[in-house]
């Protein structure tokens, strides 16, 4: 079913379309989406979590995949849509093909080390192989940076479907995570936009009630903060002065994570010229 550049047929339009979320909607970590076309399964991202303490014996908590063991035979390849740990980090345990971008490829297999409150939530990751491929059944994988320079998106033009991964996250999302680019998400946001899709499910906040309303939203919102933004940088204000008129304040995740998750680097980000 998957190769590097595959051109099978895609899907027919009546064929019976599945997808089921095994974890990552509401929460940080253990990202798994399932697509089920007929008999065939395709899953995408493989996330991980560390333990908390009443986890006694536990090294990962990895989704509850037994829906997949018990179709074993019908998987047919892991798609990554990036390579932070709450989507790959379970990568190398999988024993199945697995899929994606040429940078998420390196980036997995040989991963950096992580800072430290990346490390108790996720663990420390391990290297593992993905296949570069730009499409893998009917599934398309669209290069959609801005999240992460290595994000792509899942794209089925027949069934209309768009799996964004963390393109978009919610409509106000504020924090700029590491190789965070706005320039880029607004390029991908517009990207997604002009292909029209009928349905949109978020890796974190699954299914979009009105995709493209949604999606525009989020676009309107993220071009409105940074021309307020830049404003205030004519003026003279520095990026933490921007901070407090912008959202109020930074946000309590980057005293945890030492300020590589922050809204000033977002408002950073925004008070860049175009």
């Amino acid at each position: 079913m998957p190769t590097k550049k595959r051109t099978s047929p895609a899907q027919s339009p009546d064929m019976p379309l599945r997808i089921i979320p095994l974890g990552g909607v509401g929460e940080i970590g253990k990202n798994m989406y399932v697509f089920e076309y007929g008999d065939d399964i395709v899953v995408s991202d493989c996330g991980l979590m560390f333990p908390d303490e009443e986890m006694y014996g536990i090294d990962l908590v990895i989704p509850d995949i037994t829906y997949l063991k018990e179709r074993r035979a019908n998987v047919k390849a892991f798609l990554i849509t990036h390579a932070h740990e709450d989507h790959a980090g379970g990568a190398f345990r999988l024993g199945l093909p697995v899929y994606g971008s040429a940078l998420t490829a390196a980036l997995v297999a040989a991963p950096k080390p992580l800072r430290l409150y990346r490390r108790l939530v996720w663990g420390s990751p391990r290297p593992a192989q993905v296949e570069v491929a730009e499409r893998v059944g009917p599934l398309h994988l669209l290069p959609t940076p801005g999240h992460a320079p290595d994000h792509v998106a899942l794209y089925d033009p027949e069934a209309g479907l768009f799996f964004g991964g963390d393109l978009f996250l919610g409509v106000r999302a504020s924090l700029a995570t590491p190789g965070f680019d706005l320039q880029a998400l607004l390029q991908s946001l517009r990207r997604a936009l002009a292909l029209k899709p009928r349905a949109f499910y978020c890796a974190h906040a699954g299914p979009l009630q009105a995709p493209l309303e949604a999606l525009q939203a989020k676009l309107d919102f993220l071009e409105g903060k940074r021309e307020e933004a830049l404003r205030l940088k004519a003026r003279g204000l520095t990026p933490k002065e921007a901070l407090r008129r912008l959202f109020g304040g930074e946000s309590p995740l980057a005293l945890l994570s030492g300020g590589e998750m922050s809204r000033l680097a977002f408002v950073e980000a925004l008070m860049m010229e175009p």
